[in-house]
């Protein structure tokens, strides 16, 4: 629990940053721009997903735990 506790201190420390930015600099590059602490939210969703996508991806590549005794037994 103490690592998901440091996991939301530094989510909420990084979109502070990410609102600070935006409020001094202000960019003006594309529309999602605007957004406050839209980078912030697109980071962590997209972190999700790819944690999301690699553990599907590791259910079809993953071997079962006798894989290698059934290999010996055969030869």
């Amino acid at each position: 629990m103490k690592g998901f506790k440091l996991l939301y201190v530094l989510a909420a420390i990084l979109i502070a940053a990410d609102l600070a930015y935006f409020l001094v600099f202000h960019p003006k590059r594309h529309f999602y721009w605007e957004v406050p602490a839209f980078s912030a939210a697109f980071g962590f969703v997209m972190c999700i997903a790819l944690v999301i996508i690699s553990k599907s991806i590791g259910k079809f590549i993953m071997k079962s735990e006798d894989y290698y005794e059934k290999i010996r037994k055969v030869r």
